[in-house]
């Protein structure tokens, strides 16, 4: 079933006939040469990055961003199959499960939780949410450079919540018939690797995350890694918590300056008022 370029550590795409629910088609881009999709390629022009103000300014003076080890991860069900054990079906040969860095980012631009999460169990200044809108593909070429730069190659694409929390508790046994087959028969490869690791439970499927990783051609990760990245070419909007101070913005605005974002943080409020109290059957011209 799994068709794989035998000359690929970690090949770049598998049959467009398989069947499978979970094990997603890798397929390279055409204008940057390390960076690869899965499953579904999204169309979407921007991404947005929530963070706290605190962790902006460090993205902003690095000019990087950090990717970490799955293994960091808060919500051990997303790890759970990078830190499985595969001796059963893989024996000695680990190749095809490297060690890697993550990094997710949203397709959601009013994210209630995302505004929420973000800062969390932070106090004090620089503490609250702050939101970068970012060109997709500007983001994506910046990872190009690193990768050539770094031995490695960049994989993307949207997380899965199509599987239940049962399933997702069953999914490494036998017993669990297809959903187990489909996966880890047939061959277990890279493919179903990354696949597996864009599961996520249904109860989250509000974020409409998205995930990039960076995969060392060596099959080697070290807790974290911060690529380079030029912010000014690809941040086209800067928005925060309605709750930051003044001073929260004006910090946050030298930095976005000093770095060449000539962009003014604006509030965001999710919860604003309407305007008036409206009249249910009024006609526009009353």
């Amino acid at each position: 079933i799994l068709c794989m370029k035998q000359e690929e550590k970690y090949p770049s795409s598998i049959s467009e006939s398989c069947d499978m629910p979970i094990v997603k088609i890798i397929k390279q881009f055409k204008k940057t040469e390390n960076c690869y999709y899965i499953g579904e390629r999204k169309k979407q022009r921007y991404m947005y990055k929530y963070m706290d103000i605190e962790t902006a300014i460090k993205c902003l003076k690095g000019q990087n961003v950090m990717f970490v080890e799955p293994t960091l991860w808060p919500d051990k069900y997303e790890s759970r199959f990078y830190t499985a054990n595969y001796s059963k079906i893989l024996g000695e040969s680990q190749d095809v499960i490297p060690r890697l860095y993550a990094c997710c980012f949203t397709f959601s631009k009013a994210s209630e939780a995302a505004w929420k999460t973000y800062s969390y169990e932070k106090t004090g200044i620089a503490s609250r949410c702050v939101q970068f809108r970012i060109n997709k593909r500007l983001f994506r070429e910046a990872l190009n450079m690193h990768a050539k730069d770094n031995d490695c190659k960049i994989y993307e694409g949207p997380i899965d919540y199509s599987l239940t929390d049962d399933q997702i508790n069953r999914l490494h046994l036998p017993s669990s018939g297809y959903l187990y087959d489909s996966i880890f028969n047939n061959n277990f490869s890279f493919h179903n690797y990354l696949s597996l690791l864009l599961i996520k439970r249904q109860a989250f499927n509000y974020e409409n995350e998205y995930r990039y990783f960076i995969v060392p051609n060596d099959g080697k990760a070290n807790d974290r890694t911060f690529p380079t990245i030029p912010w000014s070419s690809m941040i086209v909007d800067v928005k925060v918590d309605k709750k930051c101070s003044d001073i929260e913005i004006e910090i946050l605005s030298t930095y976005l300056k000093e770095n060449g974002i000539e962009i003014e943080p604006t509030r965001f409020d999710l919860y604003s008022n309407p305007d008036s109290r409206i009249t249910i059957g009024k006609d526009e011209t009353d």
